[in-house]
């Protein structure tokens, strides 16, 4: 995995002078001893403008308020967001799923700018 990578016009704006980073693991079955963390990140400024300002829209269950235990036999948790949810046009360039050891499967249903439905599965 070589994380992400973003084009070369895109950026995340950072008006305040603050970055945060936030990083997490999940270790469910205690195998942490011994173990040493090795990863890292490059991180790249730039004062001008590069054309095109990256967010993040975290969709689905982002507070984590679906805990164990998960009801017997299999579940389905389902999350929408309409249209409506973006105010104007974005350019997808990355998706990450998360969902820890609780999972076997994840589907991501969506349309493109030309009204084709696709759909992804994890």
């Amino acid at each position: 995995n070589n994380g992400l990578i973003m084009p070369k016009n895109v950026g995340y704006p950072i008006s305040s002078g603050i970055l945060r980073l936030n990083s997490h693991f999940d270790n469910p079955n205690g195998m942490s001893t011994g173990l040493r963390e090795n990863s890292g990140f490059k991180l790249y400024f730039k004062k001008d403008h590069v054309g095109h300002d990256a967010g993040i829209v975290q969709l689905g269950d982002g507070a984590v308020t679906i805990r164990d235990p998960l009801p017997v036999g299999k579940s389905i948790t389902s999350f929408t967001c309409p249209s409506q949810c973006f105010a104007s046009e974005k350019h997808v360039f990355a998706i990450g799923y998360h969902q820890h050891a609780t999972g076997i499967a994840m589907l991501n249903e969506h349309t493109d700018n030309s009204g084709n439905d696709k759909t992804d599965v994890v």
